[in-house]
């Protein structure tokens, strides 16, 4: 399992670890949350054939221990040599190899076992955090632990509430339309425009120059394309100590090796009610 991991910028010894967990399911905190939104650095619109990084005055770095985690396998830069692996992962099996990557990552950095921990989780990480908090309770492994989730809305006619897997042709049906409704709409920031490029990973600045592409002002909605090349370099791998084994697929915001999800809970309330019963901040 991939994590990239930033001490606070000042007395990193007192500051508290904040594990961040993206959701999708299947897209990796690396290319999200450390590379386009709260990681001390930033990948940007390439300039000069190069992509460049540029600092992150907003950094969650300025605060706490960041501990950026690529889950499940197969995402970004985790992966596994047994492929029935794939077959198997859901919200359990997150919850099992997250838990198991903290206490080996505790166990090789034992200064931070004392440090008060969060967990941070975005989109489908509303079911990630909770669900990690439940296990950690249940087996007492890490003391003092925080929780932070994602808020959550989906579509509720015809979808039985998407109790998997049995959605029927009408949820289909009526899915279809939901999606389609948005397409031309950046679903994270809704005042700004889709890209409309259809990005390479070969494709250089002067590509965007040539077709007259404007970068918005405050928003570039092609950040992904640019996310996307960046950890595709070979010297950026090697940088991140990441890629040994030279994956047969290239880097990928989320997964194209994730097709099928074991389980996935209808409503994680319960969940949340336990370690909130128990005293934990959430």
């Amino acid at each position: 399992m991939f994590y990239w991991f930033f001490e606070a910028q000042t007395e990193p010894a007192l500051k508290p670890i904040v594990i961040w967990l993206h959701g999708g399911p299947g897209c990796s905190s690396v290319a999200f949350g450390a590379a386009q939104e709260i990681g001390p650095f930033l990948v940007r619109r390439p300039s000069y054939f190069t992509n460049r990084l540029t600092f992150n005055e907003y950094s969650w770095n300025k605060f706490a221990d960041v501990l950026f985690l690529e889950s499940p396998v197969s995402v970004g830069f985790s992966y596994t040599n047994n492929s029935n692996d794939l077959l198997e992962i859901g919200d359990q099996a997150v919850a099992n190899d997250t838990l198991a990557f903290l206490l080996g990552w505790l166990k090789r950095f034992p200064d931070f076992k004392t440090h008060d921990f969060y967990i941070i989780g975005e989109i489908y990480g509303g079911h990630y955090a909770p669900q990690l908090a439940d296990l950690i309770y249940e087996t007492k492994e890490l003391p003092k632990t925080r929780l932070s989730i994602s808020k959550d809305s989906c579509l509720k006619a015809d979808c039985e509430d998407f109790k998997l897997p049995h959605t029927s042709s009408q949820c289909n049906d009526q899915l279809k339309v939901f999606f389609d409704a948005f397409s031309g709409i950046d679903i994270f920031n809704v005042y700004s425009p889709v890209c409309i490029l259809n990005f390479s990973a070969t494709a250089t600045s002067s590509n965007l120059d040539d077709i007259g592409f404007q970068k918005p002002s405050t928003f570039d909605p092609c950040v992904n394309n640019y996310m996307r090349k960046y950890f595709n370099q070979k010297e950026v791998q090697r940088a991140l100590h990441a890629n040994v084994t030279n994956l047969p697929y290239p880097y990928t915001p989320c997964s194209s090796q994730l097709t099928k999800w074991a389980d996935s809970l209808a409503t994680v309330l319960p969940t949340i009610s336990k370690p909130l019963d128990a005293g934990m901040r959430i």
